[in-house]
């Protein structure tokens, strides 16, 4: 492994080279001197500017990245030392790429105990409902209320586009005299328990029920149960 022939940049060019600094550490004789001075490979010395170009930052990261490749391990002394897989690497010359460690579905999993699961499974029990109706069922705090409900009205307009949920013509009768209503929203298509992925760029709706991505134009006959 040749750091000058490393096309890489950023944090994989980082790793390959402190991954041959530490194999030449262990094995080469130039560095013997250096390897009796620094028994614990992972700490950072002002040299390693110089001579790796590093800063200490991008020393510890590009470490930290090593050892969750399994490229590194610890010693019982808390020093480090290259794994058979590290040491394979730098003989081999197989450098490090960036990207992804894992295979790339292109498809983002839903987090939990989001608002759109919230609001989802508000509006999947009640079927049709106002607003207020749907945030009585969200757990937020009193100050966030207002937040809150500017995000479910603009979450509940991309459904709209989408045509899974629908604007009733009829609007619920407000408390107040001067009240003009209350809008209600009705579940036109009940997709199941994980909520639509609204991407608004490319004006389509990702189902992770069933994981079939459409456009809103489509949606209605692609989701029709």
């Amino acid at each position: 492994m040749t750091i000058a022939m490393k096309p890489y940049t950023g944090l994989a060019l980082n790793q390959n080279i402190v991954l041959e600094h530490l194999y030449k550490l262990e094995t080469d004789e130039v560095y013997a001197n250096e390897r009796k001075r620094c028994h614990n490979h992972s700490t950072w010395r002002p040299g390693y500017k110089q001579h790796l170009g590093l800063t200490k930052k991008q020393y510890t990261k590009a470490m930290a990245c090593l050892k969750n490749r399994g490229y590194l391990e610890v010693r019982e002394n808390c020093s480090w030392q290259l794994t058979n897989k590290g040491v394979n690497a730098v003989v081999s010359n197989d450098y490090i790429k960036s990207g992804p460690m894992g295979p790339h579905t292109g498809v983002r999993t839903p987090p939990k105990g989001t608002l759109s699961s919230y609001v989802w499974a508000a509006l999947r029990a009640k079927n049709s409902a106002t607003i207020e109706e749907l945030l009585s069922l969200v757990p937020i705090e009193d100050e966030d209320y207002d937040k809150t409900e500017r995000s479910t009205r603009r979450l509940l307009f991309w459904l709209c586009k989408a045509m899974i949920v629908r604007r009733m013509p009829r609007k619920k009768e407000g408390y107040h005299y001067n009240s003009r209503g209350h809008t209600r929203y009705q579940l036109m298509m009940d997709l199941g328990t994980k909520h639509p992925i609204i991407r608004q760029r490319k004006h389509q709706v990702y189902d992770p029920n069933s994981q079939v991505n459409v456009p809103f134009k489509d949606a209605l006959k692609a989701f029709k149960r």
